[in-house]
């Protein structure tokens, strides 16, 4: 059985989360998100410029066939975020594109090569690039504390982890591999992918390349969680503690950005013994959600650095607690 989430209020009460306030206009689209509302969010901070008491930044890399796609965000503590800059490598002539006709590609870049050679070659230049930058706040330079690498392309997963390893930034990169929690999943901790570490951070699990292949500890991450998150950050006020903000641009700039975050929508799946679980599907195939995801990566290895820490303390690599109906893949956070 599958019901589409539309209710803040119900929402909150399927995953034990704090009630709303009957006064928060906003809550009521919260599962219908549009790009020009998202597009709209901006704060007052240049492109590039680090925002008033973030402390923590991270980044994403979307990894295609033809090009490589990112993004960079600031957090507080407590969980609010801002993308302080996206965009693609190679770089593309315009704002707004679509994967399916993109103009620059990984070929135009280095010419006649293996996928593989093409993407790890990318990801050369663009690790070096990102890593590279400095983010200013008054006296204050910031830099990424950890740059997550998509590591769920099949075809290439084991150049990329052979390309972290080798990297000389590899202390500051994570392959990451997101999972489809559903109602039907199996526990967490049972999901293939080797040994779980003790992991700081929720809904998330450090483990071991697979059985016979070399590589720094892989982040794997519950991606329906995490997309939750995401999508109530990007539809409470902008005031609000936990908002997801943009930089400043004109709203034409970030409707590519707005159109990834309404590329899917949110469902309740139950299962037999009545657990519901959040889930969220692709409106179309191909899908195009690039930053969708990379806000969702960022967001979710943020959680390891600190960001998004529950006050009330678990051990570490475990469920918090006993599990409760309707919260199955919500109560597996494996929180520090």
């Amino acid at each position: 059985m599958i019901e589409r989430a539309k209710d803040l209020d119900s929402f909150n009460a399927e995953l034990q989360l704090k009630p709303t306030t009957q006064n928060d206009s906003t809550t009521s689209e919260l599962w219908s998100l549009q790009s020009d509302e998202v597009a709209r969010r901006i704060r007052p901070y240049k492109r590039g410029e680090m925002p008033d008491r973030a402390e923590i930044i991270t980044g994403f890399i979307d990894v295609q066939q033809e090009f490589l796609s990112w993004t960079i965000m600031a957090f507080d503590l407590r969980g609010r975020g801002h993308v302080m800059d996206y965009g693609t490598f190679p770089e593309q002539p315009t704002r707004y594109y679509s994967k399916r006709a993109i103009a620059n590609t990984l070929q135009d870049e280095f010419g006649e090569m293996p996928v593989a050679d093409l993407i790890t070659a990318g990801l050369d230049v663009l690790t070096e690039d990102l890593l590279g930058r400095e983010f200013i706040r008054d006296q204050r330079v910031f830099s990424i504390d950890k740059l997550a690498i998509d590591n769920r392309f099949a075809l290439v997963a084991n150049d990329i982890r052979s390309f972290v390893l080798e990297s000389p930034l590899r202390s500051r990169l994570v392959p990451q591999l997101g999972h489809f929690i559903g109602a039907n999943t199996r526990a967490w901790q049972k999901l293939s992918g080797g040994k779980v570490r003790r992991t700081r951070g929720v809904n998330v699990a450090y483990r071991d390349p697979p059985k016979g292949q070399r590589g720094v500890a892989e982040l794997h991450v519950d991606t329906n969680y995490w997309k939750c998150q995401l999508a109530i950050g990007l539809s409470v006020p902008l005031s609000s503690q936990t908002a997801i903000t943009l930089y400043e641009d004109t709203q034409e700039n970030h409707l590519l950005l707005g159109e990834h975050c309404e590329a899917e929508d949110p469902f309740f799946e139950e299962n037999k013994n009545g657990d519901k679980t959040i889930v969220w599907r692709a409106r179309n195939r191909p899908s195009e959600n690039e930053h969708w995801d990379e806000m969702t990566g960022c967001m979710a290895v943020a959680s390891t650095l600190g960001v998004f820490a529950k006050s009330k303390k678990t051990n570490t690599g475990q469920s918090g607690g006993k599990k409760k109906r309707g919260s199955r893949a919500y109560n597996m956070n494996l929180n520090l």
